[in-house]
C-alpha cells in the first residue's frame, strides 16, 4: 500500500493533472468581483448563467492590454488553466483579454439606471439635507453582518446617548429585496428616526445585486425620512446609492457621517465660548474708550468758548479775506497795466483808428473788471455778516438777554434745574444779561434775594 499523501503533495498533482489535461484556453464570460491591490495584479471572476471561474492577470501582463476589465463587461480572455494549491482553487493565468460585450447584468442594471433617471428619481432637487447631529437613527441592514457591529461601534465611540432602531433584513439574494423594502417601511412607520443607514459591507456584484432592485431604489426615494445608502467598499456604486439622499463609501463611513465624537463638541464648545469673552471684553473695552474720548472732546465743553472760538476765528478769515481780495485786486490792475504798455508798444506804428479801438476796448475791459469785483466783495461781505449774525443768535449770552437767567449752586457752580437740587437757606448765583446776583434758597412762598454784585 502506497504512503499517504500530504495536502501539499495531493495539490500539486492536481495541479499538473489540471495544466496538462486542459493547458490553455480561451473562455468569454462576465466579469464580476473586480479587484486591483496594491501590488497592481487584477483579479477577477469571470462567469456566465451556470458557472464562474477565478481570474488573475499580473501587473506586467495587464499593462500590455488594450482594455482594462470592469465589472459587469463581457471579456474574452486566453490564458493558461491552472490551480491555487493554498487554498485548493483553480484559475486561469490570463495573457490577453479582448472586450466582446456588455454583460447580462451590467445591461440590465444601466437599462434599470436610466429608466429611473427618466422619472426624476436621481434629480439632486429631491435630497433632503442629513440632521447634523442626529440623536435617534434607524439602521437597515443584516443582523449577523459585519457591516452592523461596524457601525455599532463607531456610533457607540464617538457619540453618547444615541438611539439606534434596527429593522433587520437580508442584504443578499432572492428575499433581500423584499425584505429591505419592508424595512424600510416599517422605520418610516415607526416614525421616530431623524436618519436612515441602510446598506452592507462589500463583495461581488451579485452579493450587491438586492441594492439594485428597482423596488429598493422606488423605497429608498419615498421613503419620508432622510436616507444614506453604505453599500459594499469605496467603489461599489449601486441604484440604492442614486436614489439615497447620501451616499457613503462604507457602512462605518455612513456612521461617522452621522455621529460627533462628544469630546469634539465639547472642545467646539470651550472655544466658542474663549471666542465670545474675548469678543464681549473688546466690545466693553471700545465703548469705555470711546465714552471717554467724547467726555474730553473739545465738543463736550463750555457752549459759550465754542461760540467765542467760532467768532475769534470769523474775524480771522474776514480780515484774511479782505487782505487776499486786495491784493488780488492790485496784482489785476498790475497785470492790466502792464498788458496796457505792451499793447501800446506794439500798436505804436497801427493807424489811429486800430490803436483808439483797442484802447477803448481796454477802457471796457477795465470798467467791467471793477464792477465784478465790487460785486464779489459785496457778496462776501454780506456771507461774513450773515454768519456773524446767526453766530450770535446761537451764542448763550443772546438767551441771557431775552430775560433768561442762570442758577448755579456750589464751588463746581453746578446748574440747578429743580428745587430739591439746593437746601434751605444755601447760597446760590443768578445769572442774567444784567450782571450776578447771590440769593439764599427760601421756601417757594418767600421772594426774597440779596443782590449783590
Amino acid at each position: 500500500m502506497d504512503r499517504a499523501l500530504t495536502v501539499t503533495e495531493l495539490a500539486v498533482r492536481i495541479r499538473r493533472l489540471v495544466e496538462d489535461g486542459i493547458g490553455r484556453v480561451r473562455v468569454e464570460g462576465e466579469v464580476s468581483n473586480l479587484r486591483t491591490p496594491a501590488s497592481g495584479h487584477c483579479y477577477f471572476m469571470l462567469k456566465d448563467g451556470g458557472a464562474s471561474i477565478n481570474m488573475i492577470c499580473f501587473r506586467n501582463t495587464l499593462a500590455r492590454q488594450p482594455i482594462r476589465p470592469a465589472d459587469g463587461m463581457k471579456l474574452e480572455v486566453s490564458g493558461q488553466v491552472t490551480t491555487y494549491p493554498p487554498r485548493s482553487e483553480y484559475q486561469v493565468i490570463v495573457d490577453s483579454m479582448r472586450e466582446s460585450g456588455v454583460g447580462d447584468l451590467m445591461r440590465r442594471f444601466l437599462e434599470l439606471k436610466e429608466k429611473l433617471r427618466a422619472e426624476g428619481l436621481f434629480e439632486l432637487e429631491r435630497k433632503r439635507p442629513i440632521p447634523a447631529m442626529p440623536r435617534r437613527i434607524g439602521i437597515v441592514t443584516s443582523a449577523t453582518g459585519a457591516a452592523l457591529r461596524d457601525m455599532l461601534n463607531i456610533l457607540g465611540r464617538r457619540t453618547r446617548g444615541l438611539e439606534i432602531f434596527l429593522a433587520p433584513a437580508a442584504v443578499q439574494g432572492d428575499a433581500a429585496p423584499d425584505q429591505i423594502v419592508g424595512a424600510l417601511g416599517l422605520l418610516a412607520r415607526h416614525g421616530r428616526s431623524e436618519v436612515i443607514i441602510a446598506g452592507r459591507g462589500g463583495g461581488s456584484i451579485e452579493d450587491l445585486w438586492a441594492f439594485n432592485d428597482e423596488r429598493v431604489a422606488r423605497a429608498i426615494a419615498a421613503c419620508p425620512i432622510p436616507v444614506i445608502s453604505a453599500v459594499g467598499h469605496e467603489t461599489d456604486t449601486t441604484l440604492a446609492d442614486y436614489a439615497a439622499d447620501l451616499r457613503a463609501p462604507t457602512p462605518s463611513a455612513a456612521a461617522e457621517l452621522v455621529s460627533a465624537h462628544y469630546d469634539e463638541v465639547l472642545e467646539r464648545l470651550d472655544t466658542w465660548r474663549e471666542r465670545m469673552w474675548r469678543a464681549e471684553n473688546r466690545l466693553v473695552s471700545d465703548l469705555r474708550a470711546r465714552l471717554e474720548r467724547c467726555a474730553t472732546s473739545w465738543g463736550m465743553r463750555s457752549p459759550r468758548e465754542r461760540v467765542m472760538g467760532a467768532m475769534q476765528r470769523l474775524d480771522e478769515l474776514d480780515d484774511r479775506l479782505a487782505r487776499a481780495s486786495r491784493q488780488n485786486l492790485r496784482n489785476r490792475f498790475e497785470e492790466l497795466a502792464r498788458l496796457s504798455r505792451t499793447l501800446d508798444a506794439r500798436t505804436r506804428s497801427l493807424w489811429p483808428e486800430r490803436l483808439a479801438s483797442a484802447r477803448s476796448r481796454t477802457a471796457a475791459l477795465g470798467q467791467r473788471f471793477d464792477h465784478r469785483m465790487k460785486l464779489m466783495l459785496s457778496e462776501r461781505q454780506w456771507r461774513i455778516e450773515n454768519a456773524s449774525q446767526r453766530l450770535a443768535a446761537l451764542s448763550p449770552l443772546a438767551v441771557l438777554a431775552r430775560g433768561y437767567s442762570i442758577v448755579t449752586h456750589g464751588h463746581a457752580a453746578r446748574i440747578v434745574t429743580a428745587p430739591e437740587q439746593v437746601k434751605l437757606n444755601e447760597t446760590v448765583h443768578i445769572r442774567s444779561a444784567g450782571g450776578t446776583w447771590r440769593a439764599a434758597a427760601l421756601p417757594p412762598e418767600d421772594d426774597l434775594f440779596d443782590r449783590s454784585e
